[in-house]
């Protein structure tokens, strides 16, 4: 029998990314009956949800009520995922497309590597100028154990199906049986790294991580940008965010903007060391290096392995058949939609 997925996606303000998202789920090449879609709506307005229940039918939407980051978010849709009974997980982020044979592709390279815990497309992004680039051929470690995109920018090109150090959370298939033996992503990252901590603990559990390079996604993604998502705040609406230097006084503005060019040099400089290490050095054996993940360290040596911090598992009827909440127009500039925390089934 075709073994069954679950596509989880975690959203906060992406509504103008869903369409083209929706699209790329709906043209997959893997038996529709065999996979099934997780949203977790992460922003306080709705607007995710809303888009779901009219244009992704039999979709599971999960509503925590609050912004539980990318790694709770997703860590709630795994727990759904698993819940189910599903073999595989695949968990892609809003602002990426997929290629028709991407699901076929990740459960192709799993199947045949049993040990493989992570499969990990090609991610790939475009330049500026429009030019198509590599934005990880599979993640990889620095010597001191910092995680980082492996190729990005590198010019595209054929790849061999091979084993990496570990898979990037914007696109990634997980064996449902290694997330149940050793976690899932840890809700205390909130966001970055959560990827390269689930990918020591599989490693250090026995689970290889492998590039499926058939399997293509294109994450609409500035990587220049890191330092200002990370000291501008991972929680605001993105209009917030994009007037945070302009407000308050000119002087506290100018001091923040030089705090984000000293940080984006400080990201580019860690980028050249990682890059220039010796490969040997980059990538570190695949086990007896670390005896904890940073998150479990955190936690204690006996501590369980990470769980979502919240749950979503209330459900309620349909309204005359309209919806999981009474429904209000939705539209593109304001999307007055509200579903109550919880969850329901879309469509």
């Amino acid at each position: 029998m075709t073994p069954s997925v679950a596509v989880v996606l975690v959203t906060y303000y992406g509504t103008r990314y869903l369409e083209r998202l929706w699209a790329s789920l709906q043209a997959q090449a893997y038996p529709r009956d065999r996979w099934r879609l997780i949203v977790v709506e992460n922003g306080p307005d709705g607007s995710a949800a809303c888009v779901a229940s009219a244009s992704a039918p039999g979709a599971r939407v999960l509503v925590p009520g609050g912004n539980t980051g990318y790694a709770g978010g997703n860590a709630l849709g795994m727990q759904e995922a698993l819940a189910a009974g599903v073999d595989y997980v695949v968990v892609v982020t809003q602002d990426t497309d997929l290629a028709p044979d991407v699901l076929r592709a990740l459960v192709d390279v799993a199947e045949r590597h049993p040990t493989a815990g992570a499969v990990q497309p090609k991610l790939m992004r475009r330049e500026p100028d429009g030019r198509a680039v590599i934005h990880s051929r599979g993640n990889e470690l620095h010597y001191l154990g910092v995680g980082f995109v492996g190729g990005d920018g590198e010019p595209d090109r054929a790849l061999a199906e091979a084993p990496i150090a570990y898979a990037s959370g914007a696109g990634v298939l997980y064996r449902a049986r290694a997330l149940r033996e050793v976690g899932l992503f840890d809700p205390a990252l909130f966001m970055y790294h959560e990827d390269s901590d689930l990918g020591w603990r599989l490693r250090l559990a026995g689970w290889e991580s492998v590039l499926a390079p058939a399997a293509v996604i294109y994450h609409d993604y500035d990587f220049t940008r890191t330092a200002a998502k990370f000291l501008l705040g991972r929680a605001q609406p993105p209009d917030q965010r994009a007037d945070a230097l302009s407000r308050g006084d000119p002087r506290a503005a100018g001091a923040r903007a030089a705090r984000l060019r000293t940080g984006e040099r400080a990201v580019r400089r860690a980028q050249r060391v990682a890059r220039s290490a010796p490969a040997g050095l980059r990538l570190l054996p695949a086990a007896g290096q670390l005896a904890l993940s940073a998150g479990q360290a955190a936690r204690g040596p006996d501590a369980a392995p990470a769980t979502a911090t919240a749950t979503c598992s209330r459900s309620w009827p349909r309204d005359s058949g309209s919806g999981p909440w009474p429904r209000r127009p939705c539209a593109a500039s304001s999307i007055p939609c509200s579903p109550p925390t919880g969850a329901w089934s879309a469509g």
